[in-house]
């Protein structure tokens, strides 16, 4: 498969990635830095031309399937967000009753 190499991700570990350019209008942003959303090796453009969002290096399809469910994707993002806002993070786990006050 060409276009495609490698990352090593926390939570998935080595998984296959394919660089793209901008989905929307097809210009090559490599020369644009990532944006601040950027979070490991996971790299959030914005084009330069019609500032479209998208992340220019995209899992492989199949895997997206695959290895990165909803079901362990859902799982990391928790554990993300337990260590990047613990208190918050507690606090709103502590407090999860209130989703079921109301029918």
């Amino acid at each position: 498969m060409d276009g495609l190499r490698t990352i090593e991700t926390r939570d998935f570990g080595v998984i296959p990635v394919r660089r793209r350019d901008c989905p929307l209008c097809n210009r090559n942003n490599d020369n644009i830095p990532a944006t601040r959303y950027s979070h490991g090796p996971w790299s959030i453009k914005e084009c330069a031309d019609c500032g479209f969002v998208y992340i220019d290096s995209a899992p492989h399809f199949e895997l997206q399937f695959e290895a990165m469910a909803w079901e362990r994707t859902s799982k990391a993002g928790e554990r993300r967000r337990a260590e990047i806002r613990p208190i918050s993070y507690k606090a709103s786990k502590r407090t999860r009753f209130r989703l079921h006050l109301l029918p």
